[in-house]
């Protein structure tokens, strides 16, 4: 099996570049070669009956690849929809027409290149149409992401919901103390995110924020102006390894992702899982995991951040979510519908 990647996947990393690595080891686990490539690589087709494609909002980095092999994909969707306010070029031009120039902006900036030369006359609307309609299997993180897929690109397509998942690490710590005014927010840092929006929310009150993750490549302003704004009880801790970010998850009270858009939020459900109490943005597909055990804000307003940050700070920690995350949404659950789907298209090819 080869899982082709975005080109930045390690130079940018993001949710799913913890998705690509866990699945992968997750079937390896269960006996699956899988090989993981950048898409600007040059792959040997030859030895792979089946290619693994994820982030349908890159197709630039895929469909050369779709017709130099000639083999049937998969493709996990990741279909983030950002719900932000338009800005004055999208309303100009349109989000696919942003999009399409952000393409060329990561070109010029990061070197990141435009793998397949159809995107160019494509354009990126047509571009995610043209891959989404050729897969063999869509693998969409949840329900609601493929009924965003059918909402807007107007497709029908074989499917199969591939749940994300934790690892067996993210669990509660019996003999470590929750502090109930500290308050986590795990992510890249990027508009996205919303971590400003976090810290005008919690500046300069009783809570210890702590925003943990590097800047996205792309808006190494954005950390500034968070930076600038933060008072005294905010701390950036940048990037943690793993043992580090669980200290921090078995310690909080609260765990806040008030970004505009998630399609799983993967620190939402380790922190879940970790036994913290958790608070989402209103948008995206996260509640399809968590449900209504999670506080939800509107990420265009601060007061309402606050908000729910109070209302889970207040509640006493329950292991009802943590167990409900545990027996649900693993990688080796995500690694078994992942095999039951190659081994469908396998046989139907």
């Amino acid at each position: 099996m080869l899982f082709l990647v975005r080109s930045s996947l390690y130079q940018n990393k993001g949710g799913d570049t913890v998705q690509v690595e866990e699945t992968a080891a997750a079937l390896r686990n269960l006996g699956v070669e899988v090989d993981v490539q950048l898409s600007n690589s040059r792959p040997r087709y030859a030895q792979y009956s089946l290619l693994h494609f994820f982030n349908c909002t890159r197709p630039q980095d895929f469909l050369s690849h779709v017709q130099a092999s000639g083999k049937p994909y998969v493709l996990s969707t990741i279909y983030v929809d950002d719900a932000r306010p338009s800005s004055v070029l999208q309303n100009l031009v349109g989000t696919s027409v942003t999009a399409y120039l952000k393409a060329w902006g990561r070109w010029a900036k990061n070197g990141e290149e435009i793998v397949s030369r159809q995107y160019l006359w494509l354009g990126h609307r047509r571009s995610i149409k043209k891959l989404l309609a050729g897969a063999a299997m869509l693998l969409p993180n949840s329900e609601n992401e493929y009924r965003r897929l059918q909402q807007d690109f107007g497709i029908e397509k074989e499917y199969a919901v591939v749940y994300n998942g934790v690892s067996s690490l993210f669990q509660p710590h019996a003999s470590r103390q929750r502090i109930v005014n500290k308050v986590i927010c795990v992510g890249r840092i990027e508009p996205l995110k919303n971590q400003l929006a976090l810290i005008r929310a919690l500046n300069h009150t009783h809570y210890q924020v702590y925003i943990i993750g590097a800047a996205s490549t792309n808006h190494t302003n954005y950390l500034q102006q968070c930076r600038k704004e933060a008072g005294a009880n905010i701390h950036f801790t940048g990037a943690l390894s793993q043992q580090e970010l669980l200290q921090h998850y078995h310690t909080a009270g609260v765990h806040v992702l008030p970004s505009w858009f998630e399609t799983t939020g993967l620190s939402t459900l380790e922190a879940a899982a970790c036994g913290c109490q958790v608070v989402i943005g209103k948008y995206g597909d996260a509640q399809e995991y968590v449900g209504n055990a999670a506080w939800v804000c509107d990420p265009a307003l601060p007061h309402s951040i606050r908000q729910a940050v109070d209302a889970a700070a207040a509640t006493p920690i329950s292991h009802e979510l943590s167990a409900h995350v545990q027996q649900n949404f693993t990688w080796t659950k995500a690694a078994q519908r992942t095999l039951q789907v190659y081994q469908q298209v396998v046989q139907t090819a």
